[in-house]
């Protein structure tokens, strides 16, 4: 692996006293994560190619290149791979930082902090706190807490709180072209349709219409990013044409879903 200290390519110490610890690897195909936490540190997942999806209790992102993904201390996430990536990621220490953010959430990474990732990744990571990668690890925290929230990205809550909508819902996020219309979800938990929408908003904080629609455009952005053609991302994803899909992508995103192949995914100018 080019341009990183060997010390980062080690499964990372969370027993170690230092603020920051940088982590990259090289992940292929297909590998997914077992739900897991970190008790004392925030994580930023950043990958420099391919395409992640992290679950997590609140809901399901996807992380294109140039994002990252905010997973604040203690927080339950699994993490899933449906194409190779180049992983880079940060353990922050809470017991150094108290100000860090408190919510899960996708981000624009900075010029700025992408270069300073680069630089983590270049250093040893057993370090004195007032050595240069020491202040430099405070940088990153504080560029961290002002990161801006990515345009392009999408979460999809998961139901909590019903065992019966949660067992539910996960049946529609891996096959969401199965998805049933309200009156047959509402029928399959035995539930008047009033009850179901009562139960499901309470559960998602969504709709079931809405709610299903960004289930597909989380499944869109990871078949996107394995190359797959835009007719037959529209067939798996449950879309009569096309065109439907197309006009869907676009109202979510602002953009088509062969312009955010190129731009986003491939990293193309527009």
């Amino acid at each position: 692996m080019d341009d990183v200290h060997p010390d980062v390519l080690v499964r990372p110490n969370h027993d170690a006293k230092v603020s920051v610890w940088a982590h990259a690897a090289d992940i292929g195909e297909g590998v997914e994560t077992q739900a897991h936490c970190h008790p004392d540190h925030g994580q930023l997942m950043h990958i420099y190619s391919g395409v992640m999806r992290v679950d997590t209790s609140s809901g399901s992102f996807v992380i294109p290149p140039e994002r990252a993904v905010w997973v604040p201390a203690g927080v339950m996430h699994a993490s899933a791979y449906p194409r190779a990536v180049k992983f880079r990621t940060l353990y922050l220490n809470t017991s150094f930082y108290e100000h860090l953010p408190q919510d899960c959430g996708v981000v624009q990474v900075t010029p700025l902090l992408r270069e300073l990732i680069k630089v983590m990744m270049r250093r040893p990571q057993h370090y004195m706190r007032d050595s240069e990668t020491g202040r430099l690890a405070d940088v990153i925290a504080d560029q961290i807490c002002a990161l801006p929230a990515a345009t392009l990205s999408l979460q999809v809550s998961m139901a909590q709180g019903h065992r019966g909508l949660e067992e539910f819902c996960q049946q529609v996020r891996e096959a969401p072209a199965l998805a049933p219309s309200i009156d047959g979800a509402a029928r399959g938990l035995a539930m008047s349709v009033r009850s179901f929408e009562r139960h499901f908003k309470k559960a998602t904080g969504q709709n079931y219409r809405v709610w299903c629609a960004q289930v597909k455009m989380l499944g869109a952005l990871e078949l996107l990013a394995s190359g797959l053609r835009v007719s037959e991302i529209s067939h798996q994803l449950g879309y009569e044409g096309a065109s439907g899909f197309i006009q869907q992508f676009k109202s979510t995103f602002g953009t088509t879903p062969g312009q955010y192949y190129r731009n986003v995914l491939k990293g193309e100018k527009p």
